[in-house]
């Protein structure tokens, strides 16, 4: 059984429930957000229409998978088999590099633009570095 006070502060909890929900209800359109609100922390809908993002991320693949090719081809054609393998990483490199340079997400596990500079220049250095102990 309720007491007094804690019918009252039901009541009270009701009626402030209720206005809540009118407020929510209440829409306006935000020439900000360009798009039409309903309360102060309305998540904005992600549209799905043209996803620049993923026709780039083909392009990087297709290009990877062309080095890849082409390292293979040269490990297979050439005298010196050894030199073929640092050769295709310095191309696979210098794409993911500039790829990364445009959008960090769109190469594997960076999360700045200046982590990479530093992870895939450095792994151009070295790729260089083993071209010419090899050559």
């Amino acid at each position: 059984m309720t007491t007094k006070t804690q019918r009252n502060f039901q009541r009270q909890m009701r009626k402030v429930q209720r206005d809540a929900s009118k407020v929510q209800t209440a829409a306006f359109y935000s020439y900000i957000a360009d798009d039409v609100i309903k309360t102060y922390y309305d998540e904005k809908k992600i549209r799905n229409s043209f996803n620049l993002f993923r026709i780039i991320r083909v392009a990087m693949f297709i290009l990877i998978a062309a080095a890849v090719l082409f390292g293979v081809i040269g490990y297979l054609a050439s005298e010196k088999k050894l030199i073929s393998i640092p050769i295709t990483t310095l191309f696979i490199s210098m794409i993911l590099l500039f790829f990364g340079i445009l959008h960090p997400k769109l190469v594997f596990f960076v999360k700045t633009r200046l982590e990479v500079i530093g992870l895939y220049g450095i792994s151009i250095i070295v790729s260089m570095f083993a071209v010419g102990f090899c050559a």
